[in-house]
């Protein structure tokens, strides 16, 4: 589709929303923040409701400018950037984009094979393609504070990473609303370590890939850890989940709990996992539910 170049005073050129290519879109995704469509030239239409729209503005945010001020220079290709703004009599109302090649991750897990649930070199190359996607980004002023939800990672047959939900990302300065209900506790968004007054950090990068390779591998939840064991309780610890899974290496523990720690800068743990990956096998050792796996690392 070729877009009118109208920028009305902002980088991004504008189309109507009656303009008629949009007639046959197909609804993908519906949520009370915004509608997903497909366009008939495969791109991807996203809009969002009057009340996101007002509540992001109410927080601080300004998702008009921060979408029509994308700037090719300063996108990656993995990323799926705006191209166009899309305006209902003049106000805003959402953008367009390419379509991410490939399935959600949340897909790509519910049909992994046994001999792919049990691969931990092929999770460790994954979050390796994930890591290096986050550290160019955090060049270019990006921040990741929704990347704990699987179906903003796409990855294709290939094994090629993509990363959609656009305006969830933190750009530069223009702030983030929306945040991982992963992490639990929303002590995690404004402390220090991870925020600088409105704006994150690349610290919660760092976590975040933490929490994807748990949830990735081994399918825990690590926001669990300070929460109640409705079995003893008593609050869970890290040292618990390491417990469960067999986990005993040293350095890569200390590693996870400095990640961890609101008082020691992390690191990106993809080295760990390529680490975990040459000591262990990972063995699938029954279900609890559909199409979740209990795992254990086993010692080579």
């Amino acid at each position: 589709m070729k877009y009118p170049i109208k920028h009305g005073g902002r980088g991004l050129p504008r189309i109507s929303l009656t303009d008629y290519r949009f007639q046959g879109k197909e609804l993908l995704k519906e949520s009370e923040k915004s509608s997903v469509f497909e366009l008939q030239d495969g791109s991807i239409l996203k809009l969002f409701s009057p009340q996101f729209l007002f509540v992001s503005e109410f927080c601080g945010g300004d998702l008009e400018t921060k979408i029509m001020d994308t700037e090719k220079k300063r996108c990656l290709p993995e990323i799926m950037s705006p191209k166009c703004g899309v305006y209902e009599e003049n106000n805003f109302a959402g953008y367009i984009m390419p379509k991410a090649k490939g399935v959600p991750f949340s897909t790509y897990l519910a049909t992994q094979t046994k001999e792919d649930r049990e691969n931990l070199e092929k999770y460790a190359t994954i979050l390796a393609k994930v890591e290096n996607i986050l550290r160019r980004a955090n060049t270019l002023g990006y921040v990741f504070p929704d990347l704990c939800s699987l179906d903003n990672i796409f990855i294709d047959e290939n094994g090629n990473i993509e990363l959609v939900n656009y305006d969830g990302m933190q750009i530069r300065n223009h702030m983030a609303i929306e945040t991982s209900a992963t992490f639990r506790s929303q002590e995690i968004f404004m402390h220090k370590k991870y925020r600088n007054q409105k704006l994150f950090t690349s610290e919660l990068d760092k976590l975040s890939l933490l929490f994807f390779y748990f949830a990735m591998t081994f399918q825990i939840d690590l926001g669990m850890i300070g929460q109640e064991n409705p079995n003893t309780g008593k609050r869970i610890r890290l040292s618990d989940i390491l417990q469960l899974i067999g986990l005993e290496e040293e350095e890569i523990i200390s590693k996870m709990n400095a990640i961890l720690s609101f008082h020691e800068p992390g690191e990106y743990f993809t080295e760990s996992a390529f680490v975990i990956a040459s000591k262990y096998y990972l063995e699938e050792q029954g279900n609890f539910g559909e199409e979740k796996y209990f795992k254990r690392l086993v010692r080579k």
